[in-house]
């Protein structure tokens, strides 16, 4: 784990209830939860599909299938992976203004 992000996360999902963790990742907007995911290591990756409900997993994973057709930049992935830290951590807002609408190029 390189990235300070990484290592956020990383914590978190060993520090934080399962339930919680489920309720703070279930307001991410699928395509940015995505995103997110696509920078990660694959244990922390998985680790967090596997807290998702079914029916939000089945999304994201749509979304993943998507990316490949979008152009997204490491930068964007990133703040999207900050962005998923700062959620699980308890924050209100992450990174205003960063999220990709469905639709839209990045």
């Amino acid at each position: 784990m390189s990235n300070y992000y990484e290592e956020r996360i990383h914590r978190l999902l060993s520090s934080v209830s399962h339930n919680t963790l489920q309720m703070r990742i279930s307001t991410i907007p699928d395509r940015n939860l995505a995103i997110a995911l696509d920078i990660l290591q694959p244990d922390d990756r998985n680790a967090i599909m596997n807290i998702l409900p079914s029916a939000k997993k089945q999304r994201v994973v749509q979304e993943r299938v998507y990316l490949g057709r979008l152009k997204i930049t490491l930068k964007q992935k990133q703040v999207m992976a900050e962005a998923l830290a700062d959620k699980m951590n308890g924050g209100r807002s992450s990174a205003k203004g960063t999220w990709i609408a469905p639709g839209k190029k990045p």
